[in-house]
């Protein structure tokens, strides 16, 4: 799946429906129902809301304490991929801990390693020379190739909240999780891009059941004790 693509489609489909994007725009909080937004044409609007979904991945943390007052204990991993030419026709997975997988998107080739993520204090994404190497190992076991192979290393943040903070199911993992520090405010941690549609779909539920529609009629499973 070309992720880019789906997700035009899906804000295409957004705006079609009335939903209004705005990029490049700042705010903070007046109040927990009110959003003061300022535009990038130097204007202050006020936005209020019945409920505000926080998708701000690492910046989530930012934004809690400074506008809200809350302290989230969030936590940073960090682990590592290297992307090189493409290295094989088909996607690889060694699934033994510390070795590696192989995903192709188009003529490139990502490859990630497993039990890979170190703890950190701050998301911030300078690679680690000796997590490269220990990477590049796991690569030289799995594929013939010349040591000296051409690869760019990159490292990324996985976000997540400490177990059992406000139900939080979170445990050092790449699933989605959606909790609730505030009331009416939900923040929502996908846990990687390619879980961001499942994590759409569970949201939608959770806004359709707060915010019901009186104008259509409930299922009897809607109203069974």
């Amino acid at each position: 799946i070309n992720s880019r693509i789906f997700y035009r489609k899906l804000l295409q489909k957004c705006i079609q429906s009335g939903v209004q994007c705005l990029q490049g725009h700042s705010g903070s909080f007046e109040n927990p129902s009110t959003l003061i937004l300022n535009t990038i044409n130097g204007e202050q609007k006020r936005i209020w809301s019945k409920m505000f979904i926080h998708t701000t991945g690492v910046g989530a943390n930012q934004l809690f304490k400074r506008d809200l007052g809350i302290s989230i204990p969030f936590r940073y991993w960090k682990a590592h991929l290297l992307i090189t030419e493409r290295l094989a026709r088909q996607n690889l997975f060694y699934i033994e801990p510390d070795e590696a997988g192989l995903m192709n998107h188009g003529n490139k080739t990502i490859i990630g390693f497993n039990e890979d993520e170190i703890p950190c204090n701050e998301p911030e994404f300078s690679t680690i020379p000796e997590k490269v190497e220990w990477g590049k190992s796991a690569l030289l076991r799995m594929l013939e190739l010349n040591e000296h192979f051409l690869h760019e290393p990159v490292a990324c943040i996985k976000i997540d909240v400490e177990k059992g903070y406000k139900n939080s199911s979170s445990t050092r993992s790449v699933n989605m999780n959606i909790f609730e520090p505030l009331p009416n405010h939900i923040c929502a941690l996908p846990g990687k891009m390619t879980e961001t549609p499942y994590m759409v779909d569970q949201l939608i539920k959770l806004v359709f059941e707060r915010l019901d529609d009186l104008k259509i009629s409930k299922r009897p499973c809607d109203i069974g004790k």
